[in-house]
């Protein structure tokens, strides 16, 4: 009988690591939040120590199974700025990527940070300056 019970445990102990790896390979294949369509905001842009307010209308598209790309096209009074890039989810709603644009004449890359909830959370860094914003998404 000592030699069943271990069988059995033996046997469950199997079952239920098969389930675990199961259920984790199904949780990692489910589809990540989708940003996909129009997406307008505000926020703030920081460069050479002065804050200025920026508009936004941004379009994404998906790329892959974990990735958009987008177009965006942003006014501060400054002038209007024309952004593309993408982003890949890095976990949950959490997504980071690319971002690269400018004014005529003057292009510049920088790293994007994105937070996914009812709104959209955006954080642009580079090496000029910074940007925080909130988008919501059109109908």
């Amino acid at each position: 009988m000592n030699g069943h019970r271990h069988v059995s445990l033996t046997t469950a102990l199997f079952l239920t690591t098969i389930v675990a790896i199961s259920a984790l390979l199904t949780a990692a294949k489910e589809p990540v939040p989708s940003l996909e369509g129009y997406w307008k905001g505000s926020g703030i842009v920081s460069h050479k120590g002065a804050n200025d307010r920026v508009e936004c209308r941004v379009r994404y598209k998906r790329a892959s199974d974990r990735s958009f790309s987008y177009t965006a096209t942003c006014a501060m009074e400054s002038g209007k700025y024309d952004l593309t890039g993408s982003v890949t989810n890095t976990s949950g709603s959490r997504y980071s990527g690319t971002v690269v644009g400018g004014s005529e004449g003057s292009r510049e890359t920088g790293r994007v940070f994105l937070i996914q909830r009812k709104l959209l959370s955006v954080s642009v860094t580079s090496r000029s300056g910074s940007a925080r914003m909130t988008l919501f998404k059109l109908s």
